[in-house]
């Protein structure tokens, strides 16, 4: 089973002057099984019980640093964790290859962490992404995206309207 990597692009300099999140922040994937919303801010991700996940963060602004300061799981209404969920890490790709952890340049980091193994056809899993940027390091909190697991013809999951 391959990796799954979903790449967030932010507008920073939208998302400091008042824009909603609807239109500064856009999610994309690479899965092979079908995700849907790609490009808004609640793209459910096609992706397998266990399976590995990589996030990674792009400004589209590059002068205006962006980062993710975290990722809760569960209902957009539990917990307001900023911190790494268990079998989550955060780290920075150095140049010469070595990882590490706690790095002083936050907008270099990506996450990674593996799919829940509860996770049921049909129902999607829902996560909280956890935005920080400026050189003050705001936050704000993105509820909306999702995790799902997809089967041979299942519809998607409960409450959107498409086939996953």
């Amino acid at each position: 089973m391959s990796k799954l990597n979903i790449q967030i692009f932010v507008d920073v300099i939208a998302m400091m002057t008042g824009s909603p999140v609807e239109k500064t922040v856009f999610i994309y994937d690479d899965s092979p099984s079908g995700s849907l919303g790609k490009g808004t801010h609640k793209a459910i991700s096609a992706v397998y019980p266990g399976q590995l996940i990589q996030w990674n963060l792009y400004p589209v602004d590059v002068q205006t640093p962006v980062w993710l300061g975290g990722i809760t799981f569960g209902p957009q209404e539990t917990g307001v964790a900023v911190a790494p969920q268990a079998g989550s890490t955060a780290t920075t790709d150095s140049a010469d290859g070595t990882q590490a952890v706690g790095s002083e340049t936050p907008w270099l980091c990506t996450w990674t962490g593996y799919a829940p193994l509860c996770m049921l056809p049909n129902y999607g899993h829902p996560y909280t992404l956890h935005l920080q940027f400026g050189t003050t390091g705001k936050m704000i909190s993105v509820a909306g995206p999702q995790l799902a697991f997809p089967t041979m013809y299942a519809p998607a999951p409960v409450g959107t309207n498409s086939v996953l």
